[in-house]
């Protein structure tokens, strides 16, 4: 199997060295005529970014003195107005962005800087809960007390009075 690799490779035509240096130039001659060919066209493009400019010219600021370019001016735009898009094209946006997040958590309007103790309050919070629980049990508890207690006052005298009227 080496034999036959060997056999192979020998039989192949190898260039003379010579000729792989024509080889070689006419790779560079071919590319830097390649190379030109894009910068002329790259420099035909730039040069009609140019042209489409200048034809677009606008005057929004300046009055033109010569009648040929008066012909170019444009009023400017109202400052207020601007400032209306602007703020109208700002509050779309934030509303954008507010719908796009499902976490209520992540709204713009809750990235306010917090107290320092906002992780201990929200730690606390479930405790806080049951201890709420737990004091509206207790307040119900004593309001039924004293309303038991003031009916046993008023049986209590109500019996007084009646056992008072048979004597």
């Amino acid at each position: 199997m080496n034999c036959a690799v060997r056999l192979l490779v020998s039989e192949t035509k190898r260039p003379h060295p010579s000729q792989g240096l024509v080889h070689r130039g006419a790779f560079f001659a071919e590319a830097a005529k390649m190379s030109k060919a894009k910068m002329s066209k790259a420099a035909d493009e730039k040069s009609e970014q140019v042209n489409q400019a200048l034809m677009k010219l606008r005057f929004q600021n300046y009055n033109p003195r010569t009648e040929k370019l008066k012909k170019f001016r444009e009023e400017g735009s109202d400052p207020r107005e601007l400032l209306r898009e602007i703020t109208e094209a700002q509050a779309e946006l934030l509303k954008s962005t507010n719908r796009k997040f499902g976490d209520p958590s992540l709204d713009l309007d809750n990235l306010i800087p917090r107290k320092g103790s906002w992780d201990m309050e929200r730690a606390l919070q479930p405790k806080l809960e049951r201890l709420e629980k737990r004091t509206e049990k207790a307040i119900l508890e004593i309001v039924k007390r004293k309303l038991g207690s003031e009916l046993n006052r008023e049986e209590t005298l109500r019996r007084a009075d009646i056992s008072s009227d048979e004597d």
